[in-house]
C-alpha cells in the first residue's frame, strides 16, 4: 500500500479534524474565540445588569406580598371591631 494511512488524506492530514488548508484547526480557532469572549467585557456587564434587575423584582414582590399580608390583617381587624360594634 503507498497511499496514506487510513483516516488521513492525500497530504497526510488527519481527516477527523477536518483542518482547513490553513492548518488551524477548529478547537484552536474555538480556543481563541473564547479567549476574546472571556476578555470582552460587554457580555459580563449585562450578565450583572440582569442579576441586579432580579434581585431588584424579588425584593419588589417580596414588598408587595407584605404589604399585601398586612393590609388583609387590618382589614380583617376592622371588621371584627365593627362586628363587635354594630352587633
Amino acid at each position: 500500500m503507498n497511499g496514506p494511512p487510513a483516516g488521513h488524506n492525500a497530504s497526510g492530514r488527519h481527516l477527523k479534524h477536518n483542518a482547513p488548508a490553513d492548518g488551524k484547526c477548529a478547537v484552536t480557532t474555538m480556543n481563541n474565540f473564547l479567549k476574546k469572549l472571556l476578555r470582552d467585557e460587554d457580555g459580563p456587564t449585562a450578565v450583572e445588569y440582569a442579576v441586579l434587575l432580579a434581585l431588584i423584582v424579588a425584593a419588589c414582590l417580596g414588598a408587595v406580598n407584605s404589604m399585601a399580608n398586612a393590609t388583609a390583617d387590618s382589614f380583617d381587624q376592622s371588621a371584627a371591631e365593627l362586628e363587635g360594634v354594630l352587633g
